[in-house]
């Protein structure tokens, strides 16, 4: 039975995720920056004989599942997951989220690769004529989802729900959301975010690029900037996970290495 953590069970949830911080980052930030329990965010836990066995988050309508134990009790955190009335997203380490799968068979799963970066590379790349650069705020939202509602990769998980993700995104980035903006004749058309920022790290999220304007660097200009500005803040290391290898290679170019796999399931 799993068992909803309050604000006394801090120092054991930071022990029982600290030995994977790389694995981590979301729980990590949005333990920060959100608390243990909040409308956003609730932490729970099924313990084990020796300890726990797994650890599930709720943010917002997303999930996350982490456990020590590839062998940890997968339809029990199964069962549990399935009594929310609205499930967006089931992610984690690859080993933990495809046992998962059988149990939402009306979900599609995507996995990919996790990777960090400890010591960034950021090479001089001029930003093309025409082009303007800009940090985001809160009122950048709405250019944001327009354009992922224009690119593939990103166009289920945001069409139709336009509204409520701009609202979602203005409050993250007046809180603990930051990203880069490229802009041509006053539209977005190339962007990147930041998302779960802590004290030690953050997770990039959200790297895109309208597709009448790639192959003009944009992406890794986007990242450097976004990259500078984490490390100047202090951050021991910055992650992300990608399943595109065109992207993979922008990414190690700026100082990424893969360590892992990430999966999501989603209806």
């Amino acid at each position: 039975m799993f068992f909803k953590l309050q604000e006394f069970d801090r120092k054991l949830l930071v022990d029982y995720i600290s030995k994977e911080p790389e694995a981590n980052v979301f729980i990590i930030g949005d333990l920060e920056n959100y608390g243990i329990s909040s409308e956003i965010v609730e932490f729970f836990m099924l313990p084990g004989t020796s300890g726990w066995d797994c650890l599930v988050m709720r943010y917002r309508k997303m999930f996350i599942v982490y456990s020590r134990n590839d062998s940890y009790p997968v339809q029990a955190t199964a069962d549990f997951i399935a009594t929310f009335n609205t499930i967006e997203c089931i992610s984690g380490k690859g080993s933990l989220i495809e046992p998962l799968a059988p149990y939402f068979s009306n979900f599609s799963m995507t996995k990919s690769y996790l990777s960090s970066c400890h010591t960034p590379s950021l090479g001089d790349v001029s930003l093309p004529s025409g082009y303007n650069l800009k940090k985001l705020t809160r009122d950048d939202a709405s250019d944001v989802i327009g354009l992922y509602v224009h690119i593939e990769e990103f166009a289920s998980q945001y069409a139709g729900k336009e509204q409520e993700q701009i609202a979602a995104l203005r409050a993250d980035l007046a809180q603990e959301k930051a990203g880069y903006g490229i802009y041509k004749d006053k539209v977005l058309v190339s962007t990147a975010l930041t998302s779960a920022e802590n004290s030690q790290s953050a997770m990039i999220i959200g790297v895109a690029t309208h597709q009448e304007h790639r192959k003009k660097h944009l992406a890794t200009i986007v990242m450097h900037h976004l990259l500078k500005d984490q490390f100047e803040k202090g951050k021991q290391f910055v992650c992300l996970f990608y399943n595109n290898p065109q992207a993979g290679r922008i990414y190690r170019a700026c100082g990424f290495e893969d360590f892992g796999t990430f999966s999501m399931l989603r209806p």
